[in-house]
């Protein structure tokens, strides 16, 4: 397996650290964005499952002369998230903050807006709202992270993020919509699908995993599931993976937590860094199999300068070209996304 990082405690001694330590997506047709020369050399080591994508529900207000988007540039607003066969954005997370990222391009908006509600039969609970200023003035991907617990462990959630074209007329409002589930990290599983078990062995038995799970407990665990991919030992695999998954989740808490010690010198920060990048990396490709793709992208997102590969291989796997109806459509957005800055 690829040890891209140090154990926890190991890196705590080398740096002299203590034990108490505390962890969209619209696309213009007109937008210039450059390609980067390399990108066909780009290889990635992360193993995504394939995804059953469907196509976004993105709604166009009244579509008036002047509107902030075009009806073209609207149907290209999509959130950097798995889309199922409904149309709905699903952003599962086992975060207490997460975050969800939008591609945003250049519009003439007043604001945007981020509303997240209780999903509900009878009653739509409003439990986070969000404006954002200055939407409009350049294109590029947009996160916002939600506050500690905003959304409650074990519950689904709708979200929705708005264009507001005029302050006052309402009506021209552009926006998307979606699920957000937050789950409980010792509950999640891994999707009994035949394509995602492969993909789950293959990780298990490449040398440049980004997994850093033991070399013969990770042959151990991908014998088992080539011998047999019954419920049984599919659960097996599962509980020894989601233990591996918590453990690594915890190690990055902590990192992140060191990494604000007012008192660290640039040559710790610099080494510190270098650890959470490798711990980012394997979260992402943990939360994949454990179908959390909405930190899966989140990390990705966030590692996208420092490893562009693995932000391609994400745009590949939300945005497959295999659609001749939509070819040239999601083309133009990993071509844009590549080299989107944030907002």
């Amino acid at each position: 397996m690829n040890r891209q990082y140090l154990s926890w405690p190991s890196a705590l001694v080398l740096l002299g650290f203590g034990s108490s330590l505390a962890p969209a997506i619209a696309a213009t047709p007109s937008l210039e964005v450059p390609a980067p020369t390399h990108d066909a050399h780009l290889i990635s080591q992360i193993n995504l499952p394939k995804q059953d994508v469907g196509s976004p529900n993105s709604t166009v207000g009244g579509g008036k002369r002047g509107g902030c988007l075009t009806r073209e540039m609207s149907a290209l607003f999509r959130p950097v998230l798995p889309i199922d066969e409904s149309g709905t954005a699903i952003a599962n997370t086992t975060s207490s903050t997460p975050s969800l990222w939008w591609y945003v391009p250049a519009n003439s908006a007043v604001k945007a807006e981020l509303s997240v509600f209780t999903q509900d039969n009878t009653n739509d609970s409003l439990v986070h709202y969000q404006m954002i200023d200055d939407i409009g003035s350049e294109a590029g991907l947009l996160q916002i992270t939600l506050p500690n617990n905003a959304i409650k462990a074990d519950n689904s959630y709708w979200w929705d993020l708005t264009l507001a074209c005029d302050e006052i007329d309402r009506s021209g409002d552009v926006y998307l919509f979606g699920s957000i589930t937050r789950q409980n990290p010792e509950n999640v599983s891994i999707r009994r699908n035949p394509a995602v078990i492969d993909t789950l062995i293959t990780t298990l038995l490449g040398s440049d995993s980004y997994l850093t799970l033991d070399v013969s407990e990770a042959q151990e665990l991908a014998n088992a599931l080539q011998m047999s991919t019954d419920d049984r030992t599919v659960t097996m695999v599962e509980s020894r993976l989601r233990d591996h998954f918590i453990a690594v989740q915890s190690d990055y808490a902590q990192l992140s937590q060191s990494m604000q010690n007012q008192n660290i010198s640039n040559a710790e920060l610099k080494n510190l860094k270098q650890q959470r990048s490798g711990m980012m990396l394997e979260l992402a490709q943990l939360s994949a199999f454990f179908d959390m793709w909405g930190d899966t992208a989140n990390f990705l997102a966030m590692g996208r300068d420092e490893h562009p590969e693995e932000w391609q291989s994400l745009l590949d796997n939300l945005f497959p070209q295999d659609d001749p109806f939509t070819e040239a459509e999601e083309d133009e957005i990993i071509r844009v996304l590549r080299m989107s800055p944030s907002l």
